[in-house]
């Protein structure tokens, strides 16, 4: 008899099971891990924290054990496992926003218009929700948390490997567009003093930024401005565009670019932060990033001859590039004297 984990059929089967994946999400939603952190560990205590129904609550507890995402020490008892914990929301390496049904990227109807963002290379978010995600994250201050809390993890290694490989000796203020709740500004300030920050967003991550900042007595060396890297930039001798060209078309993209270039002089630099979604070394996760940003924004990942493409049109011409950890890189844009 063929092992079930090499037939095709039966591997096909577990690919394409919808449920494990929708369980683990209901759980994050519920905040399930959350409520058995706290010692609410019996299924009836857990279906009365999560508002849900007793039997149903059951079942799903059941399922997230054969998952391994709980184990159970008794008949109706449950306990996390390592995998549970990092659904917990104060978790230091916790994914709950990641998975959340009600939050952000997880957001499950989108996935259903994979095929339309296909076919169109259009977003498919604006299409169910009336509104691009963008303007749901300016209109919901909860949705603004849970997405500054998601790129904060991603954004903190990213600022600690910016502040040891380029070279800030001669650079005085960063502008940071797009710069969250202030993580990688953080680690630029605190490994080089004399620099001086400003942060650029939205009105709710702008708040975020301040509180951050604050915490980390940084307010007095930042200057936090909300607004649209649309408009006209803060005066800078370094914009920094982490992970912001991924979320949007080649034009809207150029745009940002050409935004950039009209506020540089000669000696100013823009710092490009991404993946490279080069032909001959995808990966699956670059891969899922590439439909994710699809699906919500109608972005992508590019590889490095497209941004320089990308930068060309904008006036820009790459001058640098540096390795970053979990597969980034930093190109470095400065104005193109040809152009």
């Amino acid at each position: 008899m063929a092992d079930p984990r090499t037939n095709p059929r039966s591997r096909l089967r577990e690919l394409g099971n919808l449920l494990p994946g929708y369980a683990i999400r209901a759980a994050a939603t519920l905040r399930i891990p959350d409520a058995i952190a706290d010692g609410v560990t019996e299924t009836a205590d857990i279906a009365r924290r999560i508002h849900g129904t007793e039997a149903p609550t059951r079942a799903l507890l059941h399922y997230l054990a054969g998952l391994g995402v709980l184990a159970a020490t008794d008949t109706d008892q449950f306990e996390l496992t390592d995998i549970g914990r990092l659904l917990c929301s104060d978790d230091a390496e916790s994914l709950r926003a990641v998975y959340d049904l009600e939050q952000g990227r997880a957001r499950a109807e989108v996935f259903w218009r994979l095929p339309d963002s296909i076919r169109t290379g259009q977003a498919a978010y604006p299409e169910i929700h009336g509104r691009t995600f963008w303007e749901d994250l300016a209109a919901d201050r909860e949705l603004g948390s849970t997405w500054a809390a998601m790129f904060a993890q991603h954004a903190e290694p990213l600022g600690h490997d910016l502040a040891t490989v380029y070279d800030w000796s001669e650079r005085h203020q960063v502008a940071d567009l797009g710069g969250g709740k202030g993580v990688i500004m953080a680690a630029l300030l605190e490994a080089h003093p004399h620099l001086r920050g400003t942060i650029l967003d939205l009105e709710g991550m702008s708040v975020m930024a301040r509180e951050f900042l604050g915490e980390r007595n940084l307010v007095g060396r930042t200057d936090v401005t909300t607004g649209s890297f649309f408009d006209p930039l803060p005066d800078a001798d370094v914009y920094l565009l982490s992970w912001i060209l991924h979320d949007w078309p080649d034009d809207k993209s150029v745009d940002i670019l050409a935004n950039c270039a009209s506020a540089a002089r000669n000696n100013t630099r823009i710092l490009v932060v991404e993946q490279l979604f080069e032909a001959d070394a995808v990966t699956r996760g670059l891969a899922s990033m590439y439909l994710l940003m699809l699906m919500l924004y109608g972005g992508r990942e590019r590889s490095r001859e497209e941004f320089d493409q990308l930068g060309e049109v904008a006036g820009l011409v790459r001058v640098g590039e540096y390795a970053l950890s979990n597969g980034f890189v930093a190109l470095e844009y400065a104005l193109d004297d040809r152009s």
